[in-house]
């Protein structure tokens, strides 16, 4: 179970069952939106995790992936590149920023 799976069952269940309102309904029906759309993206899209390679074919997307990829091309947390998960800036512009980084050790290439 994700994270943000708890939360947003709990604020579902009681949105529906124990009258807490229809603003525990909505956040928690937002909580689980994000959660699918992160797994569907970072899991499936991104990681692979369920065995089908995915091609990205739009712009939009070719950037999400590279700029992911740039995201975790850090052995750890230190001095890795953020992005904003559904929108990304510029590969150039991450790739400058972790060369830049004194923090970041570089993972070695996959083989």
């Amino acid at each position: 179970m994700h994270s943000s799976s708890l939360p947003a069952i709990v604020l579902l269940y009681g949105g529906v069952n124990l009258d807490w309102g229809s603003c525990a309904i909505w956040v928690g029906a937002g909580i689980a939106a994000y959660g699918a759309i992160y797994f569907g993206f970072h899991d499936v899209i991104v990681h692979n995790r369920l065995g089908r390679r995915f091609v990205a074919k739009s712009t939009y997307m070719k950037r999400i992936i590279q700029a992911h990829r740039l995201h975790h091309a850090t052995e750890g947390k230190h001095g890795s590149v953020s992005f904003g998960f559904l929108w990304a800036p510029r590969p150039d512009e991450l790739k400058r920023q972790l060369a830049g980084s004194d923090q970041a050790s570089i993972r070695a290439p996959r083989r």
